[in-house]
């Protein structure tokens, strides 16, 4: 019993520093803009010129970074757009931004 009793502390110490910590996920560095129609993909970042190149239909992603706890991964994580209508490039960026953030990782997933 005594064993037991040492073997479920030692558990419990060890796994302590794990419990309750909330990982801070959020993006890094922008490495990527596509503009994607079908099978054709351009390096171009806002609708307008997206639609202006490949037509409509089209929908521009962006690939950022992922820093955890303020550490950079190796995640990427992608904010899409379709460009059924063309909000000015602010509300563009806003939007394929919170799109990624969106796809980070919970707080309860531990950094790599």
């Amino acid at each position: 019993m005594k064993k037991l009793a040492y073997l479920v502390s030692v558990i419990f110490v060890a796994a302590a520093p794990s419990i309750g910590y909330a990982a801070q996920w959020t993006l890094g560095d922008r490495v990527a803009a596509t503009c994607r129609r079908n099978a054709d993909s351009r390096n171009i970042q806002y609708c307008h010129n997206c639609n202006s190149a490949l037509g409509a239909g089209s929908y521009v992603s962006w690939e950022f970074k992922v820093k955890c706890d303020g550490n950079e991964t190796r995640r990427r994580v992608r904010g899409e757009l379709r460009c059924n209508n063309w909000p000015q490039e602010a509300q563009q960026r806003t939007q394929i931004t919170n799109d990624a953030v969106g796809k980070l990782p919970g707080a309860g997933t531990a950094c790599p």
